[in-house]
């Protein structure tokens, strides 16, 4: 196997560094067609095959294609995956809060 070089290791972690896609395509013949050898950045592919939304592909250095590394979740977050401990601390506790009113059943439901 191929190892990168750091100056490829550096390019590649700078351009991580705000999270943000290089550059958005259309599918992922245009992506291959402007960068047939790669380039080290991230980038968006919004594409009829993916059913979930844009995704996001990495240069494979070793394999010499663009890697599918999964959706890109800057537009949309993919649904069943977040947790509680990903909400704000209010948001949590507004929750339990009414997780325990709902399974109390000691404390009957009043309408007024």
């Amino acid at each position: 196997a191929q190892m990168a070089s750091l100056s490829y290791v550096d390019a590649i972690l700078a351009s991580l560094g705000n999270g943000a896609p290089k550059e958005a395509f259309f599918s992922l013949p245009a992506l291959i067609a402007k960068y047939p050898n790669g380039t080290p950045s991230p980038m968006l592919v919004f594409d009829a095959q993916h059913h979930d939304g844009a995704h996001t592909y990495m240069w494979d250095i070793n394999e010499h294609y663009w890697r599918d590394i999964g959706t890109y979740q800057g537009l949309e977050v993919v649904d069943g995956t977040v947790s509680i401990e990903k909400l704000s601390l209010d948001l949590q506790t507004f929750i339990i809060d009414w997780q325990s009113v709902l399974t109390d059943e000691n404390e009957p439901w009043e309408v007024e």
